[in-house]
């Protein structure tokens, strides 16, 4: 905007706002301007339109970008535009974007591949020829028309083009086709308005006038003809009813419909309305020093405006205005009213005086530059402003002259101070806070403490915020700590105050956190964040029950609570510079008439108290969705397979009410809603499975938009990893172990199999083993002694050596059917057949059996009649030999690493001698009993040794066998 039109809604502004006339602001304007720098491909802007999704097309020499109110997404050929340089978009009745390039075939959005669709692969909009001077509209029954400088008219409508030819008589061409009814166009021409039906002229209106620039809409035609505005009524049958006719002063350069107005630009870029009905000029006005090629207004009562050169520009009807004279563009720390003056002061020692237009002072406070001058806080009593700097305390009375009231040479820096009266100050600064008739200069009460803000309770009782928190000074006597008793409040304070309207005290701290007191108790906390931007509460102002007004270092905000039934409610309502206000950061918060000046680091700003900004539910769409970093066409639901598992989504909300940053939540799966700056979500390497993702943004109030995006996708699992691929699996795992089972189970039959026949050879070699064990020799020997006993009348021998010869027969029948023994009764065995020998053969044989004390015979298992072959062959060979017939046998059984060892110990003639005398004797026989039990022990794993006896007479026989293997 130039600075003329500037300093003259600043004059209005200004003037009548300090006399009172606050509602007067929502008429004033606020401009927000978009170039290359805020992300447009070029300055030059065409024209722009608003689809139904409420997001902003602009036509620019460089592509097509859409807007949605805080980023620009560009459009090129390499999406679709046949040409970069586009010369206007439109939208049709059905929400078809449309642009008309410069000497191109036209082209339609296509919002499923977020692409552009032209004659390239649309063969019905290839008949469309444009010139370099071209006109499109859409058609009120649906469709778009294209006009160029020949005269021909395309009809795009149903998917389907078809043309007509228009003749004019100075060859200036048309400019408008409006459609009447089905199948019957009025084209508006240079010279007249011509109707056709079915392609067909059928009747021409003769216009007198020269038609430059149109608009339609409401059967309402709107003419341009130099400096003549005129309004025709179109009626259905394309006559002509009522006609307005307004002249002006000024040549016109283009008219523009905009909703409640119409839009008419002149030559050297200014910016006129004029009434819709009786197209009577309004006041408001715009001038830029700048070419204007359209003005658009939208639902939210944006007026854009496009500019050659200079970029697009929104104009906005908001009730926030700032003092926009240069020497106001400050950063303001405190502000005060002394009557209708407005005093505002800075951190460079300099009090601005307000009185009227044209009528301001700047206060030099700071003479010392050894001191710092920032302006900590003002008061006004008596038309005099008190003011106090970090290291003084200066009166400027009525004359404006600067007064000293405190020695500047305290070693001490003021933070706050409270008029209570005329004459009592209460100061707070970095040492104490004090009572101090500032009139004398006597200080009547104090306490030593580092104060960051006060707040007064009334006369006697004050707050004070300090570094380590909230204190209460009653009656100024001791300071009491708040922190004790809550220990939220021994966190740093930055700002205090007290509504005495409802006897709340509001603490704001430095930890992002608004705390709320009645009664000298917590009753609610306000966090700082979404719904009031910031982490710093630096100022906090209260006007009227029921009502604060907090700024922070990002935003102002308006808070409206109540406290009922010890329930605390309330709203806040915040305000940012995307509303007007003229910086983030709000130092300083006063108010005078119903209207709030808020004191900024760029500034003052005006808002009238009861201001409502309409708060809408933010609209957000997915734009697009790439699969493994490819762009697809877009849909409602994805059935993917497990490979196309890396998603990223991009989406956008659309809200041009405010410049706002945008925040977003998104959850998944109906989980918890999770926030985001971020327009896109990345969900790399999803699992297999189902998931539903919505995402909504926020609103600017902090709460979330009703309006939610919704896209499911469907990421089907590996074949194996399927329930169908695991059944097969289970199969033929089934079938498997079916398979491994029987092989198994066949092994066992055949394993069986050979181990019966081990059983049956073992049992076949058990009846040789007892055939040659008891041979007929031993019974026979046997017998003979029973009957030589018996010839002696001996008779007790006889019955025992009968008992003995029983026992044994009856054992070694027993143990026939029997594997395996215990090595105790083997032992038995193996005795009662010595005792046998030993009657049979008198004193000539001694026996001793010997057992280890670490071996358990009872546990111990061991073929039947094991021992006795060896322990015959002792008798048989080697004691029988002995001359002097003192034969002697030592069994003896032991454990030695986990080995069972039996030895058989004979004093016989040994084995070299015994092998002679047999050869002697019998030169032709062969043990069978002896090889019968060589291979009886091999089967059962027996290691049989005989060796020479210790004493190198007789014979030593070692049976060694695992224990662990229990034979």
């Amino acid at each position: 905007m130039s600075l003329p039109l500037f300093k003259t809604i600043t004059i209005l502004f200004t003037c009548l706002a300090l006399f009172g006339a606050s509602n007067i602001f929502a008429q004033q304007p606020a401009y927000t301007y978009y170039s290359i720098r805020e992300g447009l491909p070029t300055n030059d802007i065409y024209n722009c339109v608003v689809d139904k999704k409420g997001f902003l097309w602009v036509a620019t020499e460089n592509g097509v970008s859409r807007f949605d109110g805080k980023n620009f997404k560009n459009y090129t050929i390499a999406q679709g535009l046949p040409d970069n340089d586009i010369l206007s978009v439109n939208i049709d009745n059905e929400g078809v974007i449309w642009v008309m390039p410069f000497q191109r075939t036209p082209a339609h959005y296509d919002p499923i591949s977020d692409k552009f669709i032209s004659g390239k692969t649309n063969l019905e909009l290839k008949k469309i020829a444009l010139s370099y001077i071209s006109y499109c509209n859409p058609l009120e029954n649906g469709g778009i028309s294209f006009i160029n400088i020949n005269g021909q008219i395309f009809i795009y409508k149903n998917k389907k083009c078809f043309n007509f030819y228009v003749k004019n008589k100075n060859n200036l061409g048309s400019t408008r086709v409006i459609d009447l009814s089905n199948e019957k166009y009025m084209v508006v021409s240079s010279d007249s308005l011509r109707i056709f039906k079915n392609m067909l002229p059928i009747k021409s209106v003769a216009l007198n006038y020269n038609v430059g620039r149109t608009a339609f809409a409401n059967n309402q035609l709107y003419i341009a003809d130099s400096t003549k505005l005129v309004k025709l009524q179109i009626l259905p049958d394309g006559n002509v009813g009522k006609k307005i006719e307004q002249i002006l002063p000024f040549a016109i350069s283009n008219i523009f419909f905009t909703n409640k107005q119409i839009a008419i630009t002149s030559a050297s870029g200014n910016i006129y309305f004029a009434d819709t009905a009786t197209l009577n000029m309004s006041q408001q006005s715009f001038s830029f020093n700048a070419m204007v090629n359209y003005v658009y207004e939208d639902k939210y009562e944006n007026t854009w405006i496009c500019t050659k050169e200079n970029g697009l520009i929104r104009y906005q009807q908001k009730g926030i205005l700032t003092i926009s004279d240069e020497p106001f563009q400050r950063n303001f720390n405190t502000l005060c009213f002394n009557g209708n003056q407005l005093a505002a002061g800075t951190n460079n020692g300099q009090v601005y005086l307000y009185n009227a237009p044209y009528d301001y002072k700047i206060i030099s406070i700071a003479k010392d530059k050894n001191y710092s001058g920032w302006v900590r806080q003002i008061v006004a009593t008596k038309n005099r402003l008190l003011v106090a700097q970090e290291g003084a305390l200066v009166l400027i009375n009525k004359q404006n002259k600067v007064l000293d009231i405190l020695n500047k040479k305290k070693n001490y820096v003021n933070k706050d101070f409270i008029l209570l009266n005329d004459s009592t100050l209460i100061t707070g600064n970095s040492s104490f806070v004090a009572k101090v008739n500032w009139l004398t200069l006597k200080k009547n009460d104090s306490a030593n403490i580092r104060v960051t803000a006060l707040a007064a309770q009334s006369d006697t009782n004050i707050y004070v915020g300090s570094n380590t928190g909230l204190y209460y000074w009653k009656n100024y006597k001791k300071l009491i700590n708040f922190g004790n008793i809550y220990p939220i409040l021994s966190n740093r304070v930055s700002s205090l105050a007290y509504n005495k309207l409802d006897e709340i005290l509001w603490v704001g701290l430095a930890s992002d956190t608004l705390v709320v007191l009645k009664n000298n108790a917590p009753i609610a906390k306000i966090a700082l964040g979404a719904k009031l931007l910031g982490n710093n509460c630096r100022s906090i102002f209260a006007n009227k029950k029921g009502e604060i007004w907090v700024g922070t270092n990002l935003a102002l905000g308006r808070v409206r609570y109540q406290y009922q039934n010890s329930k605390f409610e309330y709203k806040i309502d915040m305000f940012t510079t995307a509303d007007g206000i003229a910086a983030k950061q709000i130092n300083d918060i006063a108010e005078k008439n119903d209207t709030i000046y808020v004191a900024t680091t760029s500034g003052i700003s005006i808002i009238p108290s009861n201001i409502n900004i309409n708060v809408p539910d933010i609209d957000i769409f997915i734009t697009a969705v790439k699969l493994n970093n490819k762009d697809t066409a877009l849909q409602n639901v994805f059935n993917l397979d497990y490979k196309h598992n890396n998603i990223s989504i991009s989406f956008s909300a659309a809200d041009l009410a405010t410049t706002a940053d945008r925040v977003y939540e998104y959850r998944i799966n109906n989980g918890l809603w999770a926030q985001t700056l971020l327009d896109n979500l990345p969900l790399p390497q999803l699992a297999a499975g189902k998931y539903r993702i919505q995402i909504r943004a926020l609103n600017r109030d902090g709460n979330p938009s009703k309006k939610v995006a919704e896209i499911t996708f469907n990421i089907v699992a590996p074949f194996w990893k399927t329930g169908f691929f695991w059944i097969v699996i289970a199969l033929m795992g089934g079938a498997l172990i079916y398979y491994l089972t029987e092989k198994r189970n066949s092994i066992k039959r055949e394993q069986s199999i050979q181990v019966l026949l081990t059983q049956k050879k073992l049992s076949d070699l058990e009846l040789k083993a007892l055939k040659a064990q008891i041979n007929p020799h031993f019974v026979f020997n046997c017998l003979n002694s029973i009957k030589f006993l018996n010839h002696q009348k001996r008779f007790i021998e006889t019955d025992l050596y009968l008992d003995k010869f029983s026992y044994l027969l009856r054992k070694t029948l027993d143990f026939s059917g029997i594997q395996k023994i215990s090595l105790q009764d083997e032992l038995e065995y193996s005795k009662n057949y010595l005792e046998l020998e030993k009657l049979r053969l008198g004193n000539s044989l001694h026996y001793n059996i010997v057992v280890n004390e670490n071996i358990n015979t009872k546990e111990i298992l061991v073929p039947p009649m094991l021992l006795q072959p060896f322990l015959e062959n002792a008798i048989k060979h080697g004691i029988r030999h002995l001359p002097n017939n003192d034969g002697e046998i030592i069994i003896e059984a032991s454990i030695q690493n986990s080995n069972i060892i039996l030895t058989i110990n004979d004093n016989g003639v040994g084995l070299n001698k015994s092998k002679k005398i047999n050869e002697l004797e019998n030169p032709n026989h062969l043990s069978q009993g002896t090889t019968l039990q060589q291979r009886r022990a091999n089967l059962y794993n027996i290691d049989v040794q005989y060796q020479q006896a210790k004493n190198k007479i007789g014979t030593l026989v070692i049976l060694t066998f695992k224990l662990e293997e229990n034979i």
